[in-house]
């Protein structure tokens, strides 16, 4: 029997899960250009990340984003679990917009 608490989560997890895991199967076989413009803004952003080829970089990217998303579609997963990988993915990306110059707009709660 499905709990109230996983049905009031439902509609969310599916639409985050969805939207998570689409990006994710969309970045698994990016072309060398591609995967050299997301390499080289998250190595900006994260320098430790520019010790990894970029082909690499993206397809662990993609595997992340997968697995975030299948997290968040599986209903066994724990709320907590799924919430916790969501936040860390999302941490991560809010770090990239927040600190990579052209990612946001001038003015906005973000810029510097």
């Amino acid at each position: 029997m499905i709990s109230r608490s996983l049905l009031r989560q439902l509609p969310a997890r599916v639409a985050a899960g969805a939207f998570v895991l689409h990006s994710g199967l969309g970045k698994r076989k990016a072309d060398e250009d591609t995967a050299g413009k997301l390499h080289g803004w998250a190595s900006s952003t994260y320098p430790v990340l520019g010790k990894l080829d970029a082909r690499r970089f993206t397809r662990l990217l993609a595997a992340g984003e997968m697995a975030t998303g299948a997290a968040l579609l599986m209903p066994f997963v724990p709320a907590v679990v799924a919430g916790a990988v969501l936040t860390g993915f999302s941490g991560a990306l809010l770090g990239l917009y927040a600190t990579t110059p052209g990612m946001r707009r001038k003015g906005s709660i973000l810029a510097h």
